[in-house]
């Protein structure tokens, strides 16, 4: 058993370390969402646990739904592990998905090509509208969006950001339900981002907004070039090598590296700086003294600068050693031998043809110019632009730029200027262009063409949103307006901000003449409902406009009131709500799903109606559910649902029904003189409640006759003071016990006292109790 588990290991060593590279199998995709897949595979030729550096590249394609269309796309990913999300994909696509392994200079072929089409995207009322995503630098991106069609029930709004290659987790940011813009921040330079907007409502599911596809701005390289070296030579010359910083620092292809030497203890005035292909990894260094040490340092290059250098290396130079072959004088009779050579390809770049000017401010000026012919071994790297005031010679700008353009600011207004174009290549400069004279535009005021604010909601976030546009780029401060005057936002900030928890201020600039700044209040408090003042300044004038924020508060139910009635009775029930904008109140019977909604004017909905009132001052809406006539179907929970613009909430109350209990039984009448008469009776069957008292009340059958009542806790009593010859109409009541409203029940019989034509007790018949009435 020793021996084959040790063959086993040793077999498998060798598959793993030299063995050949086979390509994955068992490669398969799960749709996760209309722009998204899960990819997964299996790699045979390695063991579970087991890591050698390889590396797995993804291959993906969108295909073309008509063949005739040249819209293919491919894609490769490099990645270490054997699973893959791929983000920024189209909705209901197919997709041609192979992997392969890759391990030092070996490599497998591809697996086989599966082909998996994504789902179809949702369209929902609750989805926000036209997201669209701006790079502001090289770590950040501006969203911004519009609200949904429906905002019922969205409660918040979740930013969601990922690498579309996968790599690295999705950052999430809860936003409140009335924020319109984000800026997501922390991103790494030049790598391609999706985003999408989530609408968090109180009953799932949670609408996707449609992602949009951004890339933050390059920037300069993060870190120097790696394994920095020196070496002399015997001819005296310095041998400078390298190796190129790591991708993840690059920020953006390379377009060369910059070295810089000195003497040692020579002042900075004495560094000279030379530069390196993107190619290159050696660098000669010739134009050196000999028996002196120098100061060598490397930095990378890039379209948007030099990045850092690293530490400064020393080397000496050691002097020309004198032989005696040094000392021995040439003989006139010595043959010279000259060779002569063809003539040498000057690799000195060439300057601009010629300069033009696309747009010019009061304090800017857009410069363009064709890429001059360069050889093929010394690229075109830089260029290095001269700008000179015409009325002030010691004003001269220098600035160098990767690309073909360059826009010149903080210039003068009404002021010539002298523009001149130098190329730089690896060999050197070109020649200094023709020069261009041109002018700057005059200065106006800026002009302040937008501003901003939806109503906030107590203790979210608000933002407050300022355009300006100027020739001369405005700067925009924000301010309070106070008894006291103008107060600047960030000012407080320092000191004591009750208006929210912390005020951040973001500005970025849209073209050359356009600038935006959002004022952010985190968490605001009713004090924050107040005039705020967006001014724009230049060296010109300002401009301001103002305006007020409203901060609303969500709705909240502060009493609600139930109760129990009996049968045929009539209920009330009570809620009262507060908020503002002042909340719109609703009744739901939650057994029946019937809705009572609230109106100016009282309405009927199923034998109900609603009617309320209302304080502005205290901002509250007081509610009655009322119901003239209690049926057995009216018990259960019942609602109270306060809405606003801000919010909605609900509380619930119960409406209980007893039984009508029963009638009295067993009535009898006997008169006992011409003026009195005898009245007995039983309390109600199977009735259990215990009776306070019994009423009974009796008059004249005549119209307007006067009502006469008598309380008795007993089941019988005597009326005295009745006419002879007169027909009485005669009512027990009794109280029923445990209900909040008195509610009786009632028995008419008719009595002749002795005179009368009869001496008995009749019930009503259904035309008398239609004329009683």
């Amino acid at each position: 058993m020793q021996i084959l588990l040790l063959v086993y290991l040793f077999i498998g060593f060798v598959a793993t370390a030299k063995g050949p590279l086979f390509p994955p199998r068992k490669v398969t995709a799960r749709v996760t969402s209309p722009y998204s897949l899960q990819i997964r595979w299996r790699d045979p030729s390695l063991r579970q646990g087991v890591k050698d550096g390889r590396r797995y590249f993804v291959r993906y394609q969108a295909q073309a739904k008509n063949r005739s269309e040249e819209n293919e796309r491919e894609e490769f990913i490099k990645l270490s592990k054997r699973r893959l999300k791929i983000y920024g994909l189209l909705p209901n696509t197919t997709y041609s998905v192979a992997v392969k392994v890759v391990k030092g200079k070996r490599s497998s072929a591809w697996s086989d090509i599966i082909q998996v089409t994504t789902s179809e995207e949702r369209i929902d009322d609750s989805m926000v509208q036209n997201v669209t995503a701006t790079a502001l630098s090289s770590s950040s991106v501006a969203l911004s969006w519009q609200l949904p069609k429906t905002t019922d029930g969205v409660g918040s709004y979740i930013v969601i950001a990922q690498s579309t290659n996968g790599k690295g987790r999705q950052r999430k940011s809860a936003l409140s339900n009335e924020t319109t813009s984000y800026v997501v921040q922390n991103l790494r330079p030049n790598q391609l981002y999706s985003f999408r907007i989530q609408s968090v409502k109180d009953i799932p599911p949670h609408s996707m907004s449609r992602q949009v596809i951004a890339r933050p701005f390059s920037a300069k390289p993060s870190r120097p070039p790696n394994a920095f070296k020196l070496r002399l030579t015997n001819s005296s010359v310095v041998i400078i090598s390298w190796k190129p910083p790591n991708p993840r620092s690059r920020n953006g292809p390379l377009i060369g590296y910059r070295i810089s030497y000195k003497r040692k203890r020579s002042r900075k005035s004495d560094i000279q700086f030379v530069t390196a292909k993107k190619d290159q990894k050696v660098y000669e260094l010739k134009d050196i003294m000999r028996n002196t040490t120098y100061k060598v340092r490397i930095a990378a290059l890039n379209i948007n600068g030099t990045g850092p250098f690293t530490r400064w290396k020393s080397i000496f130079v050691e002097p020309v050693k004198v032989t005696d072959n040094d000392n021995q004088k040439l003989q006139p009779s010595t043959p010279v031998r000259l060779e002569v050579s063809g003539p040498t390809p000057d690799p000195s770049p060439s300057p601009p043809s010629e300069i033009k000017l696309v747009n010019r401010t009061g304090s800017t000026l857009y410069l363009t110019w064709p890429v001059p012919p360069t050889p093929e071994c010394c690229p075109v790297m830089a260029y290095r632009i001269t700008v000179q005031n015409l009325n002030d010679s010691t004003d001269v700008k220098q600035l160098v730029k990767g690309s073909a353009q360059v826009h010149i600011t903080a210039l003068h207004p009404d002021t010539m200027y002298r523009v001149n174009v130098t190329t730089l290549n690896s060999a050197g400069e070109s020649q200094v262009s023709e020069q261009l004279i041109v002018s700057t535009s005059g200065f106006v005021p800026p002009e302040v063409t937008y501003i901003h604010a939806e109503a906030a909601v107590l203790g979210n976030d608000a933002n407050l949103t300022c355009k300006a546009k100027g020739q001369e780029l405005p700067s925009l401060e924000w301010y309070l307006q106070s008894s006291q005057g103008y107060v600047n936002i960030v000012d407080i900030g320092k000191t004591n901000l009750s208006i929210s928890k912390r005020a951040v201020v973001t500005t970025s600039t849209d073209g050359h003449d356009l600038k935006t700044s959002s004022l952010i209040l985190y968490e605001v408090t009713r004090m924050a409902e107040m005039e705020y003042v967006c001014i724009a300044k230049n060296s010109v004038g300002f401009k301001r406009k103002t305006l007020t924020l409203i901060v609303n508060e969500p709705p909240e139910i502060i009493y609600a009131e139930g109760m129990t009635v009996l049968e045929e009775a009539k209920a009330r029930l009570v809620c009262e709500a507060r908020g503002k904008p002042l909340p719109e109140i609703m009744w739901i019977h939650e057994r029946l799903r019937t809705a009572i909604a609230e109106t100016e004017e009282p309405s009927y909905t199923e034998g109900m109606y609603v009617r309320s009132t209302h304080d502005l001052e205290t901002l509250t809406r007081l509610s009655y559910l009322e119901i003239p006539q209690v049926h057995h179907y009216n018990y259960g929970d019942y609602a109270c649902v306060a809405k606003s613009l801000s919010g909605q909430d609900h509380a619930t109350v119960r409406l209980d029904i007893q039984e009508l209990p029963p009638q009295v039984t067993k009535i009898q009448t006997i008169a006992l003189s011409p003026s009195r008469v005898s009245v007995n009776w039983l309390r109600p069957l199977n009735y259990s409640y215990a009776i306070p008292f019994y009423q009974v009340s009796y008059r004249q059958m005549r119209r307007g006759s006067p009502v006469l009542y008598k309380n008795v806790t007993r089941v019988g009593t005597e009326l005295y003071g009745l006419e002879h010859n007169t027909v009485y109409l005669i009512v027990w009541k009794y109280r029923v016990p445990n209900v909040y409203q008195s509610i009786v029940r009632k028995k008419r019989f008719l009595f002749w006292p002795p005179h009368a034509s009869a001496n008995k007790v009749t019930d009503l018949t259904p035309s008398a109790r239609m004329r009683l009435k």
